[in-house]
């Protein structure tokens, strides 16, 4: 299904979980041998993604034949492809785009959070001032935002910084529910994460019980150049 974030040169496809068995045995030369013994919903989950990620880049006129995982699990896009893929229990997606508009993009899926589980993720994910404030907020999906918008950051910064970002080195600073908008600030001290400190525009859509966040890094403006105000 196509999929709509409004953002410039990039492209989403979706399809729902369980993933269609007719599309399952026609893709399933996507799926490496490493996991030909994992569960048969692993194998389905990962089959859908990359499935959506060749749907996607057709949308920009391009042609994957496949798309290849590193050994750190995040996939190996061909030179001048920027993308992201993602699955939550019901949804996979996945977005693409030419890296001569974008350095990076992160995508990511979660379900709503389980209020049993909402203790738990908010000390693994937020600190007392993002708290309180997603508690003025009064969002029922203000943490899933937040989970998932960090997610989708990590998932955009890693391929420019190669190393780990834990969830504390990020915070909300802002989050529309109506414009489905959220602003994140990286602020970790790291000397690798040195020169991608600063804020993020992310955007999110909710279907049904999932919630889709998406982050994307603008390509460094070249020397010389200006943006009009």
């Amino acid at each position: 299904m196509l999929i709509d974030f409004n953002i410039p040169g990039v492209s989403f496809f979706g399809a729902p979980l369980p993933f269609d068995s007719q599309l399952e045995n026609r893709f399933s030369h996507l799926l490496p041998p490493s996991m030909a013994n994992v569960a048969q919903v692993r194998k389905q989950e990962f089959i859908a993604g990359r499935y959506c990620a060749i749907q996607a880049a057709k949308l920009v006129g391009l042609e994957l034949a496949k798309v290849p995982t590193a050994k750190t699990r995040e996939p190996v896009w061909p030179e001048g492809i920027v993308g992201s893929i993602t699955h939550s229990k019901l949804l996979a997606i996945s977005c693409v785009s030419l890296s001569q508009h974008w350095s990076s993009i992160g995508i990511d899926a979660e379900e709503l959070i389980d209020p049993a589980l909402k203790a738990d993720i908010e000390s693994l994910v937020a600190s007392p001032v993002e708290l309180k404030y997603l508690r003025s907020l009064d969002s029922p999906i203000g943490l899933t935002v937040l989970f998932s918008g960090k997610e989708a950051l990590y998932k955009a910064l890693f391929p420019l910084v190669r190393t780990f970002i834990d969830f504390k080195e990020v915070k909300l600073t802002n989050l529309d529910a109506d414009m489905k908008l959220f602003e994140l600030e990286l602020i970790s001290s790291n000397e690798s994460l040195a020169g991608h400190v600063g804020r993020y525009q992310g955007s999110f859509k909710q279907f049904g019980e999932t919630i889709v966040t998406v982050v994307s890094i603008p390509r460094p403006m070249r020397e010389g150049s200006h943006v009009d105000s």
